[in-house]
Parts: C-alpha cells; sequence; structure tokens
C-alpha cells in the first residue's frame, strides 16, 4: 500500500531505503507504472530472482526528497494535533487519518468519544502543525452525528 498520490512522489528520489528488519539503502536507476502500482529498478538488481528477495520490504525515502504544496501535509505531521473548533473548544487529539475515495477523514478522539471529520476546506479551516493544532468548523450536527 503506497501513501503517495502518484509516481511523481518518487521520481525525484534518487535514494530510497528499504526496510526488513534493518534499513538499506538503494540507488534508484528508474521507474514505471505498473498496473496500480510501481516498478522500481534499483542499481545493481538485474534479475528477477535479485528483486523477488526484495519482495515484502517497506520503501522509505528522506521527507527532503519529496515536494508538496504550500497547503499539502505529510500525515504524521496531523497525528497528534489537538482540534479546536473556531470558538477554541477542544475536540480532542488527530489520532489518525483514513483514505477514502472522495477524500481523507482525520480520526479525532477524545477520551472514549470519536469524532470522523472529513477533509476538506470550509470544515477544516487551520492547520498549523508548529503550533499543535487544528481548527475544526464543524457543520451543523457533524459532531453529533460522528459521535461514536
Amino acid at each position: 500500500m503506497s501513501f503517495a498520490e502518484n509516481l511523481t512522489a518518487f521520481e525525484r528520489c534518487q535514494k530510497v531505503y528499504l526496510a526488513r528488519n534493518s534499513l538499506e539503502e538503494q540507488e534508484v536507476e528508474g521507474i514505471r507504472p505498473y498496473k496500480s502500482q510501481a516498478i522500481i529498478k534499483f542499481r545493481g538488481i538485474d534479475t528477477r530472482s535479485q528483486a523477488e528477495t526484495l519482495k515484502g520490504h517497506e520503501i522509505f525515502v528522506k521527507i527532503e526528497a519529496l515536494s508538496r504544496e504550500e497547503d499539502e501535509y505529510f500525515w504524521f505531521e496531523l497525528i497528534g494535533l489537538k482540534a479546536f473548533d473556531p470558538q477554541g473548544k477542544g475536540l480532542g487529539e488527530v489520532s489518525e487519518i483514513m483514505r477514502t475515495p472522495a477524500h481523507d477523514i482525520l480520526v479525532i478522539r477524545q477520551g472514549k468519544r470519536s469524532y470522523y471529520i472529513p477533509m476538506v476546506e470550509g470544515i477544516v479551516e487551520e492547520i498549523n502543525p508548529q503550533k499543535g493544532l487544528i481548527i475544526i468548523s464543524p457543520m451543523e450536527g457533524l459532531l453529533d452525528i460522528n459521535e461514536m
């Protein structure tokens, strides 16, 4: 499973890191789409049997190798942010993010309560990882419906 939106996330990466039991640096020679995934060619991995030994590894890249727009955030930057409504009432903490076909969903937990907040303009007003907060402007009833 990839958290990258598309292959361009990897195209600028000259090196990636493969992880299973340890972290191993690999130099990228090329990348191409294959169905809904990607095939990455690593320097020194020239046969199918060599490539099979890498199956099941997770691929990591240095954050500096990735590009993003000014209003884009990595998920790890959002986890742990304190959520507030526009009046300053604490709603909880972002505990996870769920990917859906329409948009991502923030899961905000406060004690035993969980709120599922669509990450869309008009509901998510402000994201400020430096201050450790996110401002949620829920439409009428959203917190009541999503309370679990």
